[in-house]
């Protein structure tokens, strides 16, 4: 079958001349027939989003000196078969890939399997099949390990895939098993399917780990800025109202919340609610717009909020779905470019360490709109506007 690719030879080995983008689509197109006739309804994500995450995982390094060169050897190893039908460093790492995902997606289980090992002492390994049923990626708990390939045909969640990687896997660790041309073309289908499959299964969990990776330094930054709230902070009750002629634009509406005493409000028409833990209350709302006194507590309470969610991020990473991206608005002066893109986006007191991608899952924290001189609040409401519908 002639795969497309250059192959040229170097002191009598083939050399595969492809880049990361060509590479990641071999992958998804090998992939491709079993995703699209799967009946599996878990799985909307298409094959080349997977795909795309599942490069973003193999370049990713999460600080295991055990587990870090996977991604590295995966890729070498996919060359390496569309190059010289070589399948050997790729079964060798199919267990390593696996942990290395449970890390990223749930690293709470990866350290209560290890902690297990442990325990039983003799310095053992941390088996395949204990790793794959953490991931889900087992077929009604089955042990995959001692099934055939073709017992599978046929059954849902990619099963026969799944156990056509394990068995091909442990083959090659019992020794070095001559695969006819069918089988390798069928095993190196099997692998493609198995990586991509876990990734559709974490999908979630693994963009979150990878997104606080990248913004890590913003986090901690915040995490350092506003950590004294942490023992300092006050939890306030507050009185929340959703408007009813407060303008909505595309049928999102925004909630108003008071924090101490009760401003003068003129144009907003509401309906009281009862009262409730600010931040618990807040973090419900998509948009939330508040409203006190001077020295009531309205930026502490957005403060307090950043922190949380930066904390939050950076001990749980893949649980986090939003990021906090704080921004003081008595800075804004579009006569100085202090526009609010600039203020997002290149202030460097403010946004340091944040990464490009961060802004469609930020959680936006625009304090001080009361500071912004009265003749360019209107300016300022129409970009933060617009910034909204872009997001």
């Amino acid at each position: 079958m002639n795969l497309g690719l250059d192959v040229v030879s170097f002191s009598g080995q083939a050399i595969l001349m492809m880049n990361a983008a060509e590479l990641r689509k071999k992958v998804a197109d090998e992939a491709r027939p079993a995703f699209e006739s799967s009946t599996d309804p878990r799985y909307p994500i298409s094959v080349d989003l997977c795909a795309a995450t599942l490069f973003e995982v193999l370049e990713h390094r999460i600080g295991d000196r055990d587990l870090d060169a996977v991604g590295a050897q995966i890729i070498s190893a996919l060359t390496g078969y569309l190059a010289q039908r070589e399948l050997g460093n790729l079964l060798s790492n199919a267990e390593a890939f696996s942990k290395f995902l449970l890390q990223l997606a749930e690293p709470e289980r990866l350290q209560i399997l290890r902690a297990k090992v442990d325990e039983e002492g003799q310095k053992k390994k941390l088996a395949f099949a204990p790793v794959l049923k953490a991931l889900r990626l087992d077929y009604k708990n089955r042990n995959l390990n001692s099934d055939s390939p073709e017992e599978f045909h046929g059954k849902p969640r990619f099963a026969e895939h799944v156990a056509r990687t394990v068995w091909a896997r442990n083959k090659l660790a019992h020794g070095a098993p001559e695969f006819s041309e069918r089988e390798k073309a069928e095993i190196f289908e099997s692998v493609c399917v198995f990586l991509l499959f876990g990734v559709a299964e974490h999908h979630d969990a693994v963009r979150a780990s990878l997104h606080v990776a990248r913004n890590q330094a913003y986090l901690e930054r915040l995490e350092r800025e506003f950590g004294h709230w942490e023992r300092d902070f006050v939890h306030l009750q507050i009185c929340d109202d959703e408007a009813t002629d407060f303008p909505v634009e595309n049928g999102r509406h925004f909630s108003d919340v008071e924090v101490g005493d009760k401003p003068q409000r003129e144009s907003i028409s509401s309906q009281r609610r009862s009262p409730a833990a600010s931040a618990e209350r807040i973090e419900k709302l998509p948009r939330v717009l508040i409203l006190g006194a001077p020295g009531s507590g309205k930026s502490t309470t957005l403060q307090h909020i950043a922190w949380l969610e930066a904390h939050h991020a950076l001990m749980f990473p893949s649980t986090a779905r939003r990021l906090p991206l704080y921004v003081r608005l008595n800075r804004y002066s579009p006569g100085d470019g202090q526009t609010l893109q600039y203020l997002l986006a290149k202030a460097p007191d403010s946004t340091a360490g944040l990464t490009a991608d961060a802004l469609p899952c930020a959680l936006l924290l625009l304090d001080g709109f009361n500071e912004v001189p009265e003749h360019l609040q209107a300016r300022a409401a129409q970009e933060i506007s617009e910034f909204l519908k872009a997001c």
